[in-house]
This record gives C-alpha cells, structure tokens and sequence, in this order.
C-alpha cells in the first residue's frame, strides 16, 4: 500500500490484501495520539533537516519501527499495546480487519470488568442493551479510537 513506493522499500505482496487496511493503520496511529499522546514516528524528530526528518517518517513508517521508549507506552496495558501493533503492522495483510478490531481483547474485555489502558480498574456495567453495555464499558480512550475506526470503514 505504499502509494507512491518508497525508494529502497520493496512493497509487500498485496495478495489477499482487503480494501480498507490502510484505514486501519491510521486507526492504529490514532489509536497511539490517543494512548500516548504524541506522534508514533516521534523519534525523528531529533532529525533537524526537514526533508530528511520527513524521509525518516516515512522509513519508520514503511518498516512499522514506533517509538515504545516514550514514558506512557509500558504503562499502556499489554491489550492496548498489542491492538496498536497489530494496528500499525507494515503489511496490509497482517494488520487487523475492523470486525477483527472489533474483538481484539482490548475492545471487548468490558463483560466482567477490566482494567482500564493506564492500569485503573473499572467495575463492569449493567445496561439493557448489550451494545449500550459494550460502548459504555469502554474508557474514553477506547471509544475515541473507535470512532475513528468507525470512521475509517
């Protein structure tokens, strides 16, 4: 999905590759703002040339290299860290489709209670109404995110 291909970057094999993936990752780069308040692709920035920092950007991107050294990512739950990365997976094929974001642990987990992506416990919520019950069990973050997803499908 590299349009247009990137020099040096061999394009993945788009055999099986589903329309909508690309949204998916920029599910996934909002999904890090959101989590860990800044850009995935951060590190680059000590680059002070611009147009070598953009070309950095773009490398870190094509290889799925984000900054997990920012202070919030470790205090992020496993969950949150796990749907972010199988998010911002290079290759379109691999990355989450949105009925599959959709059941990833860190968006479903609301029936028994959970804790929440910074480690807070949250108590689970009795509705009438299971989807009620689904988008209210979610912290900010989450529904955040999923408007987003929502969005991108």
């Amino acid at each position: 999905e590299l349009t247009p291909p990137i020099t040096g970057v061999d394009p993945p094999a788009l055999e099986g590759a589903s329309l909508g993936h690309s949204d998916m990752w920029s599910a996934g780069v909002i999904a890090y703002l959101l989590l860990v308040g800044h850009s995935p692709f951060n590190s680059a920035l000590r680059i002070t040339d611009p147009a070598l920092r953009e070309a950095e950007v773009i490398r870190m991107a094509a290889y799925g290299q984000i900054n997990t050294t920012a202070r919030p990512w470790p205090r992020l739950s496993q969950e949150a860290r796990g749907f972010i990365m199988a998010l911002l997976q290079p290759q379109a094929s691999k990355r989450l489709t949105p009925e599959q974001a959709w059941h990833h642990p860190w968006v479903s987990r609301y029936t028994d209670g959970y804790v929440d992506s910074m480690g807070m416990p949250v108590a689970p919520r009795t509705t009438p109404s299971i989807a009620t019950s689904r988008w209210r069990g979610l912290d900010g973050f989450q529904r955040l995110c999923w408007m987003a997803v929502a969005c991108a499908a």
